[in-house]
């Protein structure tokens, strides 16, 4: 195989898997938007994408998202969970992650 062939080729690869490098989230209605998570806010959730610019989504229709990288969660309980969110099978939300103190800067 030719040099320039391999390389061509290693590009391709890489390109086919960069979108998945990205946060997705899951709606009510089955649609799955792909993008960078913000922030949430106000009962909102803030989605950055390279087709819309941001995204405000109401957090009520989203169920269940997947982030790439560690986000930072406070509980209605006020405890504080720092981790990467995923969606398994079951639709609900788990983080992977860690517990901070309350009172500790993240």
């Amino acid at each position: 195989m030719k040099p320039w062939t391999f390389c061509a080729c290693l590009i391709i690869l890489l390109l086919w898997v960069l979108p998945a490098l990205a946060d997705e989230i899951h709606l009510q209605n089955g649609d799955r938007l792909t993008g960078e998570i913000m922030k949430m806010e106000e009962g909102f959730l803030l989605l950055k994408t390279t087709y819309a610019e941001e995204v405000k989504l109401k957090w009520e229709v989203v169920v269940c998202l997947t982030s790439d990288k560690e986000l930072t969660f406070v509980l209605r309980s006020g405890e504080i969970l720092i981790g990467r969110a995923t969606c398994p099978e079951s639709g609900r939300l788990q983080i992977q992650g860690r517990k901070v103190q309350p009172g500790l800067r993240v």
